[in-house]
């Protein structure tokens, strides 16, 4: 069970960087190193989901996966308009 806690540090800390990368390319524009980086931590978050599936397979663990959608959209700002 300690292994899946860890593949979930391990995604949770990917995903702040993919977001932190993102930012920097808002803010400052992309260049090609920022790029090759965003899209490696992409790969790895990929690769860490899968290992996080194969590991709750075998543990016989469901999981499941929610997205938030708004009911009304006009109420929630475009991450533009913020």
């Amino acid at each position: 069970m300690s292994n899946l806690f860890n593949l979930v540090e391990l995604i949770r800390d990917t995903q702040a960087e993919i977001a932190r990368a993102e930012q920097v390319i808002a803010e400052h524009g992309a260049s090609l190193a920022l790029e090759l980086s965003t899209s490696s931590l992409r790969y790895r978050l990929e690769e860490l989901e899968q290992q996080f599936a194969d590991a709750t397979a075998a543990e016989e663990i469901d999981v499941c996966s929610y997205r938030l959608i708004p009911g009304d959209p006009a109420r929630y700002p475009r991450s533009e308009e913020r």
